[in-house]
């Protein structure tokens, strides 16, 4: 019979008997081989061990060199940002101070210069900010100041804050609210939850040159989730995770093209897991970003610490107006109207963008439809509307005011708001199609 030699041959004994067809001597020699052979493989295996053991130690120490080496490389690269970062601010600040010590200056260039001086050093006080800020939560030095904070409240703030920015960038800028004020008072970090939504909404306008940005938040089991979405450059997958780290920013071209630190949302990574949260990102190159962040839902009202049972969650279901308005002052005024009222304002600029949102969001209660508008007419828009759901209702705001303009429309629109409107007749309308009830709850606080 053939004899193996190697590691089989070891094993090969407990399978050579004679029922197995092995003769005594085949069974005997195989027995030498093995008494043999067996510290040379016992060597040669400890051997192969070792030299795994070694290359896997080499793996590793090739990884830990880059990982430093990467660390080093974004630290280089961080100080050289913040050198720049530092040095812009401080450049317009002694520059400008130099020149107002000129005696010969108009006043119109003093005024010129003191505002120069009064924005560079702004930048330069949140440059330094953000500085320490990073570090506090580095060396776990930040502290919570939990209070009682009406996150709506809170909200429209910041939308009133930053409307002028996303106007200058012809943004249109949308704030979603689920709850009712009463239900958004939450136990919280107001400082931190507003420097959370500044920084996403910051970035958003930074890396947003066409289209919408949108924030809000929805109550999700015993959170509330927070989002701020945008229709910007987007972000490579692969820098999905990375952006949250110190100093890094979605790519090299980032500081060159649009500046920054790389520390903002690093410390809202810290600052939402201080909050008890979690921070992601879902992003597609040229398709903008959505970034979320959690808090925990914690209510200063004990009648709805239960908010998710259903008979409950039917007191606070916000009603949804589609304001179709091209004219972005337009829609502004109508929002300012019905601010009295906790209702879930959609702004579309056109009929296509407006008969879009309709397919895609099936919860809409109302619509207020302007006639005139670019790509689609309000009237087009309103009759595929009716085609997929006849009982909409759809109000016409228009500057048609005679009868016979009217009625070319007849059949189309439920009712008609002449332009310019009139706050009562809006408000009459809109009460007319939306059952408008206030939400009464009692507070045990």
């Amino acid at each position: 019979m053939p004899i193996i030699f190697g590691y089989e041959t070891i094993g090969l004994i407990s399978f050579a008997n004679k029922d197995n067809g092995y003769s005594d001597d085949d069974i005997q020699i195989l027995e030498s081989i093995a008494t043999f052979i067996s510290p040379i493989l016992n060597a040669r295996l400890q051997r192969d061990q070792q030299e795994k053991k070694r290359k896997k130690a080499e793996e590793e120490l090739i990884k830990a060199k880059e990982k430093a080496e990467e660390s080093d490389k974004l630290k280089t690269a961080f100080l050289h940002n913040i050198s720049h970062e530092i040095r812009t601010p401080m450049n317009a600040i002694c520059g400008f101070s130099d020149l107002l010590s000129n005696p010969n200056l108009t006043q119109e260039k003093r005024n010129n210069f003191t505002t120069i001086i009064q924005k560079s050093s702004n930048q330069l006080l949140s440059i330094v900010t953000d500085i320490v800020t990073i570090s506090t939560i580095e060396t776990k030095q930040e502290k919570l100041n939990i209070e009682k904070v009406c996150i709506n409240t809170l909200l429209r703030e910041l939308y009133n804050i930053f409307e002028p920015q996303t106007l200058v960038k012809k943004l249109n800028l949308r704030l979603n609210k689920q709850l009712t004020d009463l239900q958004s008072n939450v136990y919280t970090d107001k400082t931190k939850i507003n420097q959370i939504i500044s920084n996403l909404i910051s970035n958003a306008i930074k890396f947003t040159n066409t289209g919408s940005i949108e924030f809000g938040y929805i109550l999700e089991h015993t959170n509330l989730r927070f989002y701020v979405t945008d229709t910007g450059i987007g972000i490579q997958t692969e820098a999905c995770e990375k952006i949250f780290e110190r100093f890094t920013q979605a790519d090299e071209t980032i500081h060159v093209n649009y500046g920054g630190t790389g520390l903002g949302l690093s410390i809202v990574k810290g600052y939402v897991e201080i909050l008890e949260g979690k921070v992601w990102v879902q992003s597609e190159p040229n398709k903008g970003s959505t970034f979320y962040f959690t808090i925990p839902y914690k209510t200063t009202n004990k009648t709805i610490e239960t908010i998710n049972n259903i008979q409950l969650a039917e007191n606070f279901n916000l009603e949804t107006i589609i304001v179709a308005e091209d004219e972005e002052y337009n829609f502004l005024y109508i929002k300012e109207l019905l601010a009295v009222w906790d209702l879930k304002l959609i702004h579309t600029k056109n009929g296509k963008e407006t008969v879009d949102f309709f397919i895609k969001n099936s919860n809409i209660d109302l619509i207020l439809m302007d006639i005139k508008m670019p790509i689609m007419t309000g009237n087009e828009a309103a009759k595929i509307i009716k085609e997929i759901n006849p009982n909409i209702p759809i109000i016409a705001q228009t500057a048609y005011a005679l009868e016979h303009e009217k009625a070319k429309y007849e059949g189309i629109f439920d009712d008609y708001l002449t332009k310019p409107i009139n706050e009562n007749d809006l408000k009459q309308k809109v009460m007319k199609y939306i059952n408008k009830q206030e939400n009464i709850l009692i507070s045990n606080d």
